[in-house]
């Protein structure tokens, strides 16, 4: 009782060491935002109230909308391949008894290696072959179809899949590993198959996780930058990220402008984490599935 008690006073001494640390924490992560928002309603050269304006120019620009469907074309083929491939790759090693080891370290490398490192290689690869931004190559050569052929939107998924991938693997075997073995064992008796187990068993416990993992790759590729501005130089295939610099002019940045554009683009990340945020929360914190 006594230890309890001690336990408790303790307890109680870090919140109150730890309530003002957190709140100054908050304060400093928000107070460049709320700048930015800020500044979305201001002239840019006299800072004369302008409301709207702003929002009302970024919104009606050609250029920022194509950019806002290029970044949503990309998150379409990112996020559930990422999702899929993951998955099966951690279920890959889980299930291997000699070598799953080297199987994940071999994924893991990618995050290891410097990201300029990896879009400069890239770009002296494809660019002296005349292959960036051309209709027919790489995944046009193969048939396939599904990002309209198009060589350097094609590069862009397949290099940050191939960067992410290691990371989101990490994330399911912590998670697969947290299943009971007799939860297998007692399907198996009961003559079940391999995709029966997955469909009955595994995936109503891996939801989270999918959440989980599926809400980090959007964040990720929402605001990805590197990537596109060095793969993409093609104005009808730049992401969000690369058309939002894209509305400076030559001799002119304009400030308004980018804060407008900046809290635009944010708007739906904020309100996807709020609605998702149990599962995403569930799935960081209990090894991606939940037991």
């Amino acid at each position: 009782m006594r230890n309890k008690t001690q336990a408790g006073r303790l307890a109680r001494k870090a919140y109150l060491f730890l309530l003002p640390s957190l709140a100054g924490t908050a304060v400093f992560v928000l107070l460049p935002y709320v700048d930015v928002v800020r500044r979305s309603f201001f002239e840019a050269a006299g800072g004369r109230f302008v409301a709207m304006q702003n929002y009302v120019t970024v919104v009606g620009n050609s250029a920022f909308r194509l950019a806002s469907f290029n970044t949503l074309r990309f998150l379409v083929i990112c996020v559930p391949l990422l999702v899929v491939v993951s998955l099966f790759c951690s279920m890959m090693i889980a299930g291997l008894k000699e070598g799953g080891t080297v199987f994940k370290t071999s994924l893991l490398v990618p995050l290891a290696i410097p990201v300029a490192s990896i879009v400069l290689l890239w770009k002296l690869f494809f660019h002296p072959q005349g292959m960036v931004n051309q209709i027919t190559a790489l995944f046009g050569m193969a048939g396939v179809d599904w990002i309209n052929g198009d060589t350097a939107f094609g590069v862009l998924v397949f290099t940050y899949v191939w960067k992410n991938l290691g990371y989101d693997v990490v994330l399911w075997v912590a998670g697969l590993a947290a299943i009971s073995d007799e939860l297998y064992e007692a399907a198996r008796v009961d003559g079940a198959s391999s995709f029966r187990i997955f469909g009955n068993i595994i995936l109503p416990l891996i939801v989270p996780g999918i959440a989980a993992v599926a809400i980090f790759v959007l964040f990720s590729g929402w605001n990805e930058y590197m990537y596109s501005s060095v793969l993409i130089s093609n104005d009808q295939l730049k992401t969000l990220t690369v058309g939002i610099i894209s509305l400076n002019s030559q001799y002119q940045i304009k400030w308004n402008d980018l804060m407008a554009a900046s809290t635009v683009s944010s708007l739906p990340l904020m309100v996807l984490f709020i609605c998702f945020q149990k599962y995403f929360i569930a799935g960081m914190t209990g090894g991606a599935v939940k037991s």
